[in-house]
C-alpha cells in the first residue's frame, strides 16, 4: 500500500499494481469471466482452458495477499496450475466434459475460477473453444483484461495472468482486502 500511495496509484487494483512490478498473487487467484452472447444465431462455448506460457521459480519478493469476493450466482470452477495440463473442475468433475455454455443475443453467464499453484511462478492466458454459426470449431485467447487474440503467442506479456507459489521467506508482508 505504501508503494501504491507513494506512486499515486492507491485507486489502482492490487493485481494491476503487482503486474506492473513483475509480481503476482501468492498461492491462489480468483479470475472472474463474464460471457455475453452477441450473435443473432447464438454462441456455444465448448471449453475453456489455461494456456501456461511460462513457468519459473516462485517469486521471492514482498508478500501481499489479495482477498476478494465472488458472486453467489456465478458458476464456481477451479484449476490447479501445478498440473501439467490444468483441467477446469467443478468440485471433482471436469466441467466441460460433455457440457457447453450456450448463449443467445444479450444472455450472459458469469464464471469464477479459483486458480491455485504452489510449486512455481506461473504466467498464462485463457483459451476459449467455441462453435461458430457454421458449426465449425474456433479458438481464441483472452488476456487478464478480457482482450481477445487469435493466438496465445500474440498476447503481450503485460496481459498474461500471473500466480506464484509461496517463497521460503519474506522480508515484509501486508494484507490487502478488496471487493
Amino acid at each position: 500500500m505504501a508503494a501504491r500511495l507513494k506512486g499515486g496509484k492507491l485507486g489502482q487494483p492490487a493485481e494491476d499494481f503487482l503486474a506492473e512490478q513483475d509480481g503476482a498473487p501468492v498461492a491462489d487467484l480468483r479470475v472472474n469471466l463474464v460471457l455475453t452472447g452477441h450473435r443473432a444465431t447464438g454462441i456455444s462455448i465448448t471449453g475453456i482452458d489455461f494456456v501456461k506460457l511460462r513457468t519459473e521459480p516462485s517469486l521471492h519478493g514482498t508478500l501481499i495477499p489479495v482477498i476478494s469476493q465472488g458472486q453467489a450466482e456465478t458458476i464456481q470452477l477451479s484449476a490447479d496450475l501445478d498440473q501439467a495440463q490444468p483441467k477446469i473442475m467443478k468440485d471433482r468433475d471436469e466441467y466441460f466434459a460433455g457440457r457447453r455454455i450456450t448463449l443467445k443475443t444479450g444472455e450472459q453467464e458469469s464464471i469464477s475460477f479459483l486458480v491455485t499453484g504452489s510449486k512455481a511462478y506461473y504466467r498464462w492466458v485463457l483459451g476459449i473453444d467455441w462453435v461458430d454459426e457454421k458449426g465449425d470449431a474456433q479458438r481464441l485467447f483472452l488476456d487478464r483484461s478480457g482482450r481477445r487474440y487469435p493466438d496465445a503467442a500474440a498476447v503481450p506479456d503485460t496481459g498474461w495472468f500471473g500466480l506464484t507459489g509461496a517463497a521460503s521467506g519474506y522480508g515484509a508482508t501486508w494484507e490487502v482486502t478488496e471487493g
